[in-house]
């Protein structure tokens, strides 16, 4: 916009000089030469401003940028906190392909208290299957004061019939499932007829079965207890799988060597010519195989008390037992094994406690006699030497032909 400048002071006045006679008219004469500006005078006082203008002047241009920064301004007040909306779940990884180590299986925990009785009635059970089964006609002519008739049947499921008239239970007996024996004498020519049933399934129970009987056809529903005696075999005819124990998720299936305490009782798989293939073992130790080519599972262990008790072996039966041919890892006549064992220990001290592992790898052979058991050879990997208070190692002992396993230095 045009300003308006300020009025400069006024100059003194010179002294006026007398006035002298007019001369006559001279004819004009050239123009001089300008001469030089004189100096400029000093500023006057600043005179009083002036009315604003009413009408806008143009604008100027825009002055060059600052180099020298300005000060800084205050810090305005913080603004108010906003929550961003939250983001799409983004997509689920891949499974893993690798298996993560089992953990260790964490103590019992304590049996709560029994549950109030309930006051509502369960809903009543699916009816049970229909008692199938088949039945054998056994018929004899009887010779004067005959008694006794061989037939085979299951005990509970036979009919006795003399001259075509059914005999009551008291006129007979029938407990040895091989014969029936008439309470009177039967007349010579009477016509005796025995009628063994074979039952598969009566109302999901299968009671007794005699020594000679077979169960042929159907299937045997139960929820109670099958007793097989006498060493039964199951045909060779069976197209389907045998399946023992059930399908639901806590079906459980026990296989029991004897019915008693034994010590030498085993659970033996055999396959085609009766060769014995797999072996459990009266300690729980498996084993493949039988004679000169063997797999075996053995479990070996071993407790003391305190630290520097003698050596000690580890055994099958363990706690402290002397090492024999039966608690070891028996090596056969003309054999050759190669092992690989894991081994493991604990301090059960809370004061000092430790672990120790170790994996031992080797070759052991045996001719004929156990003296001639020999260690090829070994070699140990220590995991953790269980704060060098235990310390393992293995070797021939040619008295019971075995592999020893020992506890050096007995560590608690």
């Amino acid at each position: 916009p045009t300003g308006i400048g300020q009025t400069g002071p006024t100059g003194s006045a010179a002294a006026t000089g007398s006035t002298g006679n007019t001369g006559g008219k001279g004819d004009t004469g050239n123009t001089g030469s300008v001469g030089p500006s004189g100096s400029t005078g000093q500023d006057g006082k600043t005179g009083t401003t002036g009315a604003a203008s009413t009408v806008a002047g143009n604008t100027g241009s825009t002055g060059a940028a600052s180099s020298v920064p300005g000060p800084q301004g205050n810090t305005g007040a913080t603004g108010a906190s906003l929550a961003g909306a939250t983001g799409v779940t983004g997509n689920t990884g891949a499974s893993s392909s690798v298996v993560g180590p089992t953990g260790p299986t964490g103590p019992t925990g304590p049996t709560g208290p029994t549950g109030a009785a309930s006051t509502v009635a369960g809903p009543t059970g699916p009816t049970g299957p229909t008692g199938t089964g088949t039945y054998q006609r056994t018929s004899y002519t009887a010779t004067a004061g005959q008694t006794s008739f061989s037939a085979t049947y299951l005990v509970g499921y036979v009919q006795v019939y003399v001259n075509g008239v059914l005999l009551a239970a008291a006129d007979y007996t029938a407990t040895s499932g091989t014969a029936i024996v008439l309470a009177v004498a039967a007349s010579s020519g009477d016509l005796v007829d025995i009628l063994s049933f074979n039952v598969t399934s009566v109302l999901g129970t299968v009671v007794s079965v005699a020594t000679a009987g077979n169960i042929t056809g159907g299937t045997i529903t139960t929820s109670g207890t099958i007793g097989i005696v006498d060493n039964p075999t199951f045909a060779t005819s069976v197209t389907s799988p045998l399946q023992i124990g059930g399908t639901g998720a806590a079906s459980t299936l026990t296989l029991e060597s004897t019915s008693g305490t034994g010590t030498s009782d085993s659970i033996i798989f055999k396959t085609g010519s009766q060769l014995t293939r797999a072996t459990i073992d009266t300690n729980g130790n498996f084993k493949l195989g039988t004679g000169k080519y063997q797999s075996r599972n053995i479990v070996l262990r071993d407790a003391t008390s305190a630290a520097g008790n003698p050596a000690s072996t580890l055994t099958i039966d363990g706690n402290g037992n002397l090492p024999t041919a039966a608690n070891q890892v028996a090596i056969p006549s003309y054999s050759a094994f190669t092992f690989s064992i894991l081994i493991v220990t604990r301090n059960d001290s809370t004061s000092f406690p430790f672990v120790g592992s170790w994996k031992i790898e080797g070759t052991i052979r045996r001719e004929v006699a156990a003296s001639t058991t020999t260690l090829v050879n070994s070699s140990i990997t220590t995991f953790s030497n269980g704060g060098s208070q235990v310390t393992v190692a293995v070797s021939a002992d040619t008295t019971n032909g075995c592999l020893s396993v020992t506890n050096t230095t007995g560590g608690g």
